[in-house]
């Protein structure tokens, strides 16, 4: 587990305090999710949906010689297609401190996979039902891919990590995160683009629900440079 060293000592703490609260309160003031009958076995294999140009696999593209379509990355020809999702790592399912960490990454490439293929289903599932940020991100998707708009860009990658639990359904963390470049398409044009590179602090909540770890909260918190970081680390996996 790596330490977050940017941020300061007093930074830091003042950060994990607001956490404490927003992760600890999930349960006592706020409705909680339905709670399924049981873990989903892999919280992120979700159907692809069936809209064309939305990640949904084209069975006119199998055959009994090649029963597996061909994934096609996104690109200014259209959105992904058959595009496989992201796979959960097995420590989210696990109420500890790695598990927290370990759904960073996930988040992030369940969203990476959501803005290829406008199939939002792995991203809500590791979503909790009261994360305001995450339903905007939700939300944005959902609306765009009907509008025939789609992503191109490469996955996230979090640095820098730091998690600790705050009770035993919650956890509070810090990372960081660098921005990848991207273009956006609509109906086939370039609609906007990009460039990244810029690495950024964040606070993140998290809330063990339904036999695995959600994202319950996440919140900007200040762009560094690289070389600020604790012992010169460049912070990159």
């Amino acid at each position: 587990m790596k330490h977050f060293g940017f941020v300061g000592t007093a930074l830091g703490a003042a950060v994990m305090m607001g956490l404490v609260g927003c992760a600890a309160g999930v349960d006592a003031e706020k409705p909680q999710p339905t709670v399924l009958d049981a873990p989903p076995d892999s919280p992120g294999k979700s159907e692809a949906p069936e809209t064309p140009g939305a990640g949904g696999v084209d069975s006119d593209d199998a055959s009994p010689d090649d029963p597996e379509p061909t994934p096609i990355p996104a690109s200014s020809d259209g959105p992904a297609q058959n595009w496989p999702p992201p796979d959960p790592p097995e420590e989210i399912y696990q109420p500890t401190e790695e598990g927290a960490e370990a759904l960073l990454q996930y988040w992030f490439d369940a969203r990476h996979y959501a803005r290829i293929t406008g199939d939002t289903e792995p991203l809500k599932e590791v979503s909790h039902e009261d994360c305001a940020m995450c339903a905007g991100h939700i939300d944005r998707i959902t609306a765009a891919f009907p509008d025939a708009w789609w992503v191109e860009d490469e996955p996230d990658q979090i640095h820098d990590s730091y998690v600790r639990l705050e009770s035993e359904t919650s956890a509070s963390g810090l990372f960081a995160h660098r921005s990848v470049p991207f273009e956006a398409y609509k109906k086939g044009e370039l609609d906007s683009e990009y460039k990244g590179g810029t690495m950024s602090g964040f606070g993140v909540a998290f809330v063990f629900d339904s036999g695995y770890w959600q994202i319950n909260d996440m919140s900007y918190l200040a762009e560094y440079e690289d070389g600020l970081r604790h012992g010169g680390d460049d912070g990159h996996d």
